[in-house]
């Protein structure tokens, strides 16, 4: 339990304690340091209530650690359905994670929030989500679909670079083409992956910037 009137969890303040098995970072929590409890082996579930904690990472030795990196039983996340803004690096580096479920209220998923969660399989970015941060789910390599409800304005760069199971992109719900901010954005995407969108806007989306260089990958 962590008390209401701590506002800060420094980087490494529960670095490798062996038998947290549960953590809730309640909304009092307004910075969160890398590796705050990175290494954890039992930590299994996590709950994220912190709606004005913008900063979620740390720059140690010139790289920068999410606050659950290397807790590789970490399986599940719950968010809170008052959260906006997912923090950069949130989720970085938690190998085990295979559940997670974002609420309808988020706008943004941070950069790195995602990244390296290699055993998650799926998820679903709610129509209110409009941009998508940099590598922020790099490394997924066991994603194997990403279905997009309709309200993403804009794919920052290598957002989906190396994620190596994915079978098909599922922008069908999309009104309008987001904007793509680099070619790169899905760097390493499979030779039978589909993008998948609508009939209306197939035409405007092969020819959309940057879009165009996956036009063999986008199907209606």
């Amino acid at each position: 339990y962590i008390g209401k009137k701590v506002t800060s969890l420094p980087e490494g303040i529960f670095f490798n304690c062996q038998y947290i098995t549960e953590v809730a970072i309640t909304r009092n929590i307004t910075s969160l340091g890398g590796l705050a409890f990175g290494n954890c082996p039992m930590l299994t579930l996590v709950y994220f209530d912190a709606t004005e904690c913008p900063n979620a990472h740390s720059t140690i030795n010139g790289k920068n650690y999410g606050p659950f990196e290397g807790c590789n039983d970490l399986a599940e996340a719950s968010i809170s359905v008052k959260i906006n803004t997912l923090p950069d690096y949130l989720f970085s580096g938690c190998a085990g994670l295979k559940k997670i479920e974002l609420p309808e209220k988020i706008t943004r998923i941070g950069n790195y929030a995602f990244q390296n969660c290699y055993s998650l399989t799926s998820i679903t970015i709610p129509d209110s989500v409009t941009s998508i941060g940099s590598y922020a789910f790099q490394g997924c390599y066991s994603l194997a679909s990403i279905t997009i409800l309709g309200g993403a304005t804009s794919i920052d760069s290598y957002a989906f670079t190396t994620c190596y199971g994915i079978r098909f992109y599922d922008f069908t719900r999309c009104t309008d083409v987001p904007t793509l901010s680099n070619t790169n954005a899905f760097t390493g995407i499979q030779k039978d992956c589909e993008i998948r969108v609508s009939a209306a806007l197939y035409a405007e989306w092969i020819a959309a910037t940057n879009w165009s260089t996956y036009a063999d990958k986008i199907v209606a």
